[in-house]
């Protein structure tokens, strides 16, 4: 049987060893900072050294933001959606440290993913206009309002529905097309001068989580993080008719350690990265 006595107290230094990186966290995102300000990009926006330290920049910046907020309070959900988080980054930093051309990969995923965020959203703005006006001609309640996901729910209590409609269509509907337009002239651009069928091939063949983590030689660890977070994150029956509601101990404490051995592997593989850039 484990001694379980002292997992409070290695969870609570493990916990302080995640919030003390970071100074390091900013130290790096300070050095890369610097370094990107001096590489001169010209007419490749797409200059595959500049994309590396660039990820990795704002990497820092998810970080930073996850150790100084998510680790006040340690409970089952935080813990789960955090490891998993950074598990993904560091899928896509070994992915890129094994070979840079997957640079081109995270970069027609997010180009792909922008797109498809600001035509979800203006499909869902359009329909948004239908409902206001709806209410306003119907004369429904808030409460009716409320159960809709209207975005502009509370500037339509003040302006009114059918006023509030008529200004998002007038203000936010071009807004968004023109986010549209702008994406999908980039999206062009970018495959048509820079994303090779050699790149295209590469990035098919990671176009999933698991297959993104077998090439990134964290198969196993993919297989153990999602099969134990789906157990718990999602409504399905086998979580819902369970005795184990959240995480034991022992098994936060798994996760947190897992966390921290991450957290420092990916802190060397921008440090390597830094670190290379400056001695070129």
């Amino acid at each position: 049987m484990t001694n379980t006595a002292n997992t409070p107290k290695e969870i609570e230094n493990y916990v302080k060893n995640i919030k003390s990186s970071q100074d390091k966290i900013d130290e790096l995102q300070q050095k890369l900072e610097a370094i990107i300000q001096r590489i001169e990009i010209g007419e490749n926006k797409y200059d595959i050294e500049y994309w590396k330290l660039f990820i990795c920049y704002n990497f820092l910046g998810k970080l930073k933001n996850i150790v100084t907020t998510n680790f006040s309070l340690i409970e089952s959900f935080g813990v789960l959606i955090t490891t998993r988080y950074l598990f993904e980054m560091h899928v896509w930093l070994r992915l890129i440290k094994e070979d840079e051309d997957h640079i081109f990969c995270f970069i027609e995923d997010h180009i792909q993913s922008q797109l498809k965020f600001y035509k979800s959203l203006l499909k869902r703005t359009r329909k948004e206009i239908e409902i206001l006006i709806e209410i306003d001609e119907t004369d429904e309640t808030d409460e009716y309002a409320a159960r809709k996901f209207l975005i502009y729910f509370e500037q339509a209590k003040f302006n009114g529905y059918g006023y509030q409609a008529h200004l998002v269509e007038k203000k936010v509907i071009p807004k968004y097309e023109g986010y549209i337009q702008d994406i999908e002239k980039e999206q062009k651009s970018f495959k048509g001068e820079y994303f090779t069928s050699a790149h295209e091939t590469k990035c098919r063949g990671i176009n999933t989580w698991k297959n993104k983590a077998i090439k990134a030689g964290l198969g196993e660890d993919y297989d153990f993080i999602y099969d134990y977070s789906s157990l718990l994150l999602h409504a399905r029956p086998n979580s819902v008719i369970t005795r184990q509601k959240n995480l034991e101990e022992p098994e936060i404490l798994m996760f947190i350690k897992y966390f921290y051995v991450s957290l420092l592997d990916i802190l060397d593989i921008i440090s390597e990265f830094a670190e290379k850039r400056i001695s070129s």
